[in-house]
């Protein structure tokens, strides 16, 4: 079984469960990265929105400019003008020309302003045609501009799900198809697997009620044994340990947290001893021995509040009674939950042990 987050199959292995299995080299790349999750899905959300953006914007270029309406002949006399005098002089000849410029220039005045009369005539025709076929164009473009415009809403409407699904088979791509070792994508299987928050903001330890109860629910996924030595039993000090501190971004959900007995959990922490749930404490007896209470089983983590109980009753499948018991080693009176399976109140809390009667002692 390989490394959830390197697929190393060959370096040493940190926590190993039923649920999780990483190894001591990303744990600490995970500890000690700079890189978040926010920053490397911002980035993927960015470059997929100017991919699509790009490809919309080259579908809009091909439509080209907005049709312009043609020139009117009025507008354009003087280039009529122009043509028709040409045209004159062209059919005059040499000495008709000449003798025109010498004697008759009225005759030539006259003559260019009937071609020009009638060239404009001819110009208006043109005009009107292609005044016709302009409004025909300008329509086609104003009905497609239109059509654009509607995609673009659609575009943009649907740009926010598409790069979210991007996201979506980013990390499912990371976490199933692509076996790199970035300190980045190790950083997006973490998060994907919920190991460590996206942001840069630590997540806050939840409620106490709750978290006894997220604890019980860990040791059980794990078999109430340790993830690093595997020891378990009723003698043994069982504590739950986020793998990626929460001082390190690291999340309370199940996957950053694992079952750990005490010397393991403290054998964690440099720096500081981790506080026993039940610290061991001596008494003499009468024949002058010592003898050290059992550490509290990991089953009676949960106190008699009336809270606890609401919380337990809430994750807890029915049937369910609560009777009293008496404790066959100690004595205490206690009322337990009973049910068809055992639960986390078939231990005694002060002295673990699993004698409890139902009648007095």
């Amino acid at each position: 079984m390989s490394c959830l987050i390197c697929f190393s199959t060959t370096r040493p292995v940190k926590y190993q469960t039923a649920r999780v299995r990483i190894c001591q080299w990303c744990v600490s790349v995970l500890i000690n990265t700079k890189v978040r999750p926010q920053q490397i899905l911002a980035t993927v959300a960015e470059e997929f929105t100017a991919r699509e953006w790009r490809g919309f914007l080259h579908s809009l270029r091909q439509m080209g400019p907005r049709p312009q309406p043609p020139l009117s002949p009025a507008d354009r006399r003087g280039e009529i003008a122009a043509q028709c005098e040409r045209q004159v002089l062209l059919q005059e000849g040499f000495l008709t020309s000449l003798v025109r410029a010498l004697f008759n220039s009225n005759q030539r005045t006259r003559a260019i302003a009937a071609a020009v009369a009638t060239g404009m005539g001819r110009a208006q025709v043109e005009y009107q045609a292609r005044l016709r076929e302009h409004h025909r164009q300008l329509a086609d473009f104003d009905a497609k501009q239109a059509a654009r415009e509607q995609e673009q809403q659609e575009f943009e409407a649907r740009l926010p799900k598409a790069a979210y699904d991007s996201i979506e088979q980013y990390l499912s791509d990371k976490v199933n198809f692509s076996p790199q070792s970035s300190a980045a994508d190790k950083v997006t299987r973490a998060f994907a697997r919920g190991l460590i928050a996206k942001g840069h903001e630590p997540e806050g330890r939840a409620p106490e009620e709750l978290a006894k109860v997220v604890q019980l629910t860990v040791m059980r996924a794990d078999g109430f044994k340790c993830a690093i030595c595997s020891s378990g039993g009723a003698t043994v000090e069982l504590h739950v340990h986020h793998i990626i501190p929460l001082s390190k971004l690291g999340t309370n959900q199940h996957a950053n947290l694992v079952t750990l007995c005490y010397g393991c959990h403290n054998r964690q922490h440099d720096g500081f001893r981790v506080t026993r749930q039940r610290p061991a404490r001596s008494s003499r007896a009468s024949s002058g021995a010592s003898r050290v209470l059992a550490p509290r089983h990991p089953q009676a983590l949960v106190n008699d509040s009336d809270a606890s109980r609401e919380v337990v009753r809430s994750v807890t499948p029915p049937p369910v009674q609560w009777t009293r018991f008496w404790c066959g080693a100690c004595g205490r009176p206690r009322d337990l939950l009973v049910s068809d399976e055992p639960t986390m109140f078939d231990i005694c809390p002060r002295c673990g042990s699993e004698t409890l009667h139902e009648t007095g002692r």
